[in-house]
């Protein structure tokens, strides 16, 4: 089983123009009412920059974002961040997922569906879907809801940032910043979601709800667990050494 190394590990996926919906065999229809293609987002790549500056770790950008790559470094960070599209399929909540850029030289079709993260084995303390109707899916009798946040607490999430309907791009930036700020300082996840809606209302007072009321943590909420580069490591161990050397030099005059 592996130890993360990293505090963060975010996703940006690049999107050409009208990206279309997974083919698998699904009518059009069970994705919802006018969602035929995914439009390209301008804020997402923005988003992970800015975390993975303030936190530490790995920011992936661009059309290099596939699913392959997901796949080769999920396992390694304490917080997983997805800025990207979320889809729902409303005939089968196994085939709800999530968007990544298009990979003509690997197997994976970039659609990463429900289904393929119940078989996962994930460490994150953290994941953060910063995407659409991540939280959101059939209520199943004994069950519960049958969504893609559901699906990665099984995977070994903890924790987990969902929405319950359509993201807006630049809304959610807003929001996932000042969360993560609140985060740093060492406030509780809960608390730094309540405290990242709040500013956001403060900023762009009068919005409507559906900008920022989709947004729910579900786990606990605790701080995050900081992670220290091993460059700090190293040199609080040199300190302590030079620290040491000098009081025994002190110690040996007397």
């Amino acid at each position: 089983m592996p130890t993360p190394k990293l505090q963060f590990a975010g996703f940006a996926p690049e999107h050409a123009d009208d990206c279309p919906m997974p083919d698998n065999d699904s009518p059009n229809d069970c994705f919802g009412p006018e969602r035929n293609t995914f439009p390209p987002l301008e804020k997402n790549a923005e988003e992970v920059n800015y975390v993975s500056k303030l936190l530490g770790g790995n920011a992936y950008s661009g059309p290099e974002v596939t699913e392959t790559l997901f796949h080769k470094t999920s396992r390694y960070a304490s917080i997983l961040h997805f800025a990207m599209h979320g889809f729902l399929n409303d005939c089968d909540p196994l085939y709800s997922g999530l968007v990544f850029s298009e990979d003509d030289f690997s197997l994976d079709d970039g659609f990463l569906y429900t289904y393929e993260i119940y078989n996962l084995d994930l460490q994150a303390d953290l994941a953060v879907l910063s995407a659409c109707n991540s939280g959101y899916g059939e209520l199943r009798k004994g069950e519960g809801i049958m969504s893609l946040a559901r699906a990665f607490r099984f995977a070994g999430c903890a924790n987990v940032l969902m929405s319950l309907w359509l993201a807006e791009d630049a809304a959610t930036e807003n929001i996932m910043k000042t969360f993560y700020q609140c985060l740093d300082i060492g406030d509780g996840k809960s608390d730094a979601l309540r405290k990242a809606k709040l500013n956001y209302l403060s900023e762009s007072a009068g919005n409507h709800p559906a900008f920022w009321a989709g947004f729910l943590m579900v786990g606990d909420n605790l701080p995050v667990k900081k992670k220290f580069p091993w460059i700090h490591i190293l040199f609080a161990v040199l300190i302590a050494g030079f620290g040491l050397g000098i009081l025994r030099k002190i110690r040996a005059r007397f």
